[in-house]
């Protein structure tokens, strides 16, 4: 996998330097897939990223050349790299966009086709539209895989096989599944031409949502409905919702006295996934009587009371009272667990509970009527009493003695851990008068050292005050002289550097004057000269051509003659002031070279001074915090 993941790396890079986006993005889905594998989720969405960057790239590059079809499939396939990792916002703007773009071209309608595989499973992700899923591969199969070849896409076939398995699982797991439980109430004694009562209870214990809820109730045709819709159509039950339906019944009369209806019945809904689920109630068993059965029980309680009471008249001599007695509270623990089965209607505990006095009445007739039968009872009764006894004496004996044995020990144990308890107390009530008395001798002495402190201090403040005062004058005394001293060396150094700089600076000047000066004569005289044997061989020259051409131009001679003396005069001119100019530029340079040499090594000694006073200054922080210290 590594090896895959570089190679398709340098080819990404290597299709991007040459412009080929459609090929760097099958690259950087080979490295997508890649990290995928691995279950590097960072990289692996990284590189899907830049795969929907490469084809939106490659889509406008199509746009613009007029492959129209080319470009919206680079578009959906952008789109459902970004479904697959996870980027629903991103994918949405990117189908929102190429549709808008589509309706402007001429075939839109066959774009639009293009682009409904990436819109139905955007549909089916936002509206939870398991529908949709089915659309969208349809679309995928008909019309965006063939363009595939056409498009230099094939290496999203992949894509295209999984994204739609991909959608249903993110679906799947934001769905919650409904529970539906069903519950009835039915009366247990019901009779012939008598109405009752039928409660169904739906109960949605879930946080998924069941549609389009129905109860279907199947009853026999010798019930008649009074009140209820057999077939209800009951909508939707939110989550933890419960919902009841309520019907009343009635049976017309039977052939027999008891007869037993059976109704069946069941509740259908639907889910989130659009799947439809049926949920039977099974058989719900309505038995019916000519006669109530409570108050058939009622009498048999009654029989059953009428039989124990005259067992009571009958007892036999000698029989002890504790017995009787027993007797009686358990037949009277009976007769109340009757009548609360029968008031419940729960008549196979009252059958049993019944059977139970029966049985009682019976062995209590047997026992404590008949007087032979009671005498033997009584005699093995009474010889068992005491060897009970016996058996009770010793064992209690010997429980006296180990419980006396175990209360000693807790005794002793109690009292040694009262005995660590008062310890205690008195300890925890020493230590409490120590800490007292600790506190108040600390309060005292907290008292008296605030008091001593208090007029150290104030001896203190007062000799810090006088001496803070002298060291003060002292300092300020020592400032002020050493002040007026630094200024005054810093004044005579600055005034002799100053004289000498004023000094350098009118010898320089003076010098450069006479030098400038000098040079000046002597490049006048060097150029007067010059001009002059200029002019004299011009003149010569003249008078040669005034004499040659005297006859024929003496008036135009004179004026060039004239006119070239001028041109020479303002040439002379020109030279001299040029070359004065530039003695000057050169003596001015030199001066300035000279002022920046001497004002550095003035700026240098001032500098100095300005070291010293930063050192006087860093003593006398020094000293103000010493004084700081004393205080």
């Amino acid at each position: 996998i590594q090896s895959i993941i570089d190679t398709s790396s340098a080819n990404a890079k290597r299709y991007e330097d040459q412009k080929q986006h459609r090929s760097a993005a099958e690259s950087y889905y080979i490295q997508g897939l890649a990290y995928e594998k691995m279950e590097d989720t960072s990289e692996r969405d990284q590189n899907y990223s830049k795969v929907a960057d490469e084809l939106l790239i490659a889509s406008k590059n199509a746009f613009n050349f007029g492959e129209n079809n080319r470009a919206v499939t680079s578009v959906t396939i952008a789109g459902l790299v970004c479904l697959m990792f996870g980027n629903e916002d991103r994918a949405f703007e990117i189908y929102n966009e190429a549709v808008e773009i589509s309706q402007k071209k001429e075939d839109s309608e066959t774009l639009k086709r293009l682009l409904f595989a990436l819109g139905y499973l955007l549909d089916a992700l936002r509206n939870t539209n398991m529908g949709a899923l089915t659309d969208a591969q349809n679309f995928i199969s008909t019309d965006l895989k063939p363009m595939l070849t056409t498009s230099k896409l094939l290496g999203f076939t992949t894509l295209l096989d999984t994204v739609v398995s991909h959608t249903r699982e993110i679906i799947e797991s934001r769905i919650k599944m409904p529970k539906i439980q069903i519950g009835t109430q039915i009366p247990r004694d019901m009779l012939y031409n008598s109405t009752y009562e039928i409660i169904i209870s739906i109960a949605n214990n879930s946080e998924g949502e069941a549609t389009d809820v129905q109860l279907e109730m199947q009853f026999p045709e010798d019930i008649e409905i009074l009140n209820g819709d057999v077939s209800d159509k009951i909508g939707d039950i939110l989550p933890n919702i419960n919902v009841e339906r309520n019907f009343s019944i009635r049976s017309l009369s039977g052939e027999s006295t008891e007869s037993i209806r059976e109704v069946t019945g069941h509740v259908m809904y639907t889910d989130m996934l659009q799947n439809t689920h049926k949920q039977s109630l099974g058989k719900l068993s309505f038995e019916f009587r000519a006669v109530s059965r409570t108050s058939e029980y009622e009498e048999k309680l009654k029989h059953a009371n009428e039989a124990f009471l005259a067992i009571e008249e009958k007892i036999a001599p000698n029989i002890p009272s504790s017995l009787t007695t027993a007797i009686r509270n358990l037949a009277g623990i009976l007769e109340n667990e009757i009548s609360s089965s029968i008031k419940s209607e729960d008549f196979e505990i009252s059958e049993f509970s019944l059977n139970l006095m029966e049985n009682i009445s019976t062995w209590a007739n047997n026992v404590i009527v008949d007087g032979d039968i009671a005498t033997a009872i009584i005699n093995d009764i009474s010889t068992k009493i005491e060897d009970e006894k016996n058996k009770l004496n010793e064992e209690l004996t010997r429980k006296f003695d180990d419980e006396k044995e175990t209360a000693i020990s807790s005794l002793r144990l109690e009292l040694e851990g009262i005995k660590e308890q008062e310890l205690s107390l008195q300890k925890s009530k020493l230590l409490a008068e120590k800490d007292q008395a600790v506190s108040i001798i600390k309060e005292s002495l907290d008292n008296r050292i605030t008091e001593v402190r208090q007029k150290l201090t104030l001896e203190f403040d007062k000799e810090l005050k006088e001496l803070q005062q002298v060291s003060e004058n002292k300092l300020r005394q020592q400032l002020t002289q050493q002040e007026s001293k630094l200024r005054e060396e810093l004044n005579i150094e600055l005034q002799e550097k100053n004289d000498e700089i004023e000094s350098a600076i009118r010898d320089i000047q003076s010098q450069q004057v006479e030098e400038v000066a000098k040079e000046k004569e002597v490049v006048r005289a060097e150029i007067t000269k010059k001009f002059e044997e200029k002019i004299e061989q011009l003149e010569s020259e003249a008078d040669a051509e005034v004499r040659r051409l005297k006859d024929h131009a003496k008036d135009v001679k004179e004026s060039e003659l004239n006119t070239l003396r001028s041109k020479l005069i303002q040439e002379q001119e020109d030279a001299l002031q040029s070359k004065v100019r530039e003695f000057e530029s050169k003596h001015q340079q030199e001066i300035a070279e000279k002022i920046d040499n001497l004002t550095s090594s003035h700026n240098y000694a001032i500098k100095e001074k300005d070291e010293k006073i930063q050192q006087l200054e860093s003593r006398l922080r020094d000293f103000s915090s010493s004084v700081e210290l004393i205080e």
